[in-house]
């Protein structure tokens, strides 16, 4: 009788994964740092071995926003490439503060950047001139002036005396002096 040999499957082996990742672009207004590699060989090469690392760098008026640096997995990706890296315009640290109130910076990566704004508000017995809420924008810049706390006069009235006449007159024939607030 004709025996058939008993066909076994080969062992099953892990595939071997890539121990390269493909060379990645860097954001818009930005580079990448290269441990290790000439500018040359930076040029010429397509892929970079596992567990190399590279670092997101950014022109001097911007800051990466995302991961900054990336590093080569086993599998041939690229850490966390679900979040982008961008280098955004920052704007100046001076509208973060504001001299007798608050300042709350909203969606501020480590410094201002186009997209994050600030709100502002008085401590009590002062009043805000200027507004309320100021954004960085794409130039670097903030939307609207720094604005200022001024304290309020116990009249409610300003101390600017904007709209305010202040007149002393006499009452009567005594000799009382008479302060007078008499709006303009």
């Amino acid at each position: 009788r004709p025996t058939c040999p008993l066909l076994r499957p080969p062992p099953l082996r892990p595939p071997l994964p890539p121990s390269r990742c493909e060379i990645i672009h860097p954001p818009r207004d930005g580079g990448i740092r290269y441990r290790g590699l000439t500018p040359e060989e930076v040029q010429s090469v397509r892929f970079l071995p596992f567990d190399y690392e590279i670092e997101y760098v950014c022109r001097p008026d911007r800051e990466i926003v995302g991961p900054k640096v990336r590093k080569c997995q086993r599998n041939g990706t690229w850490t966390a490439m679900g979040h982008p890296s961008r280098c955004l315009r920052t704007c100046p640290k001076m509208h973060l503060s504001l001299e007798n109130g608050q300042a709350v910076a909203r969606a501020m990566e480590r410094v201002p950047v186009e997209g994050t704004w600030t709100e502002y508000s008085c401590n009590p017995g002062f009043r805000l001139l200027g507004s309320a809420r100021s954004n960085c924008t794409k130039l670097g810049r903030w939307s609207t002036p720094k604005p200022v706390c001024e304290r309020e006069c116990p009249w409610g009235l300003g101390i600017s005396g904007v709209g305010v006449q202040v007149s002393v007159g006499i009452l009567g024939w005594g000799s009382r002096t008479l302060w007078g607030v008499h709006g303009v």
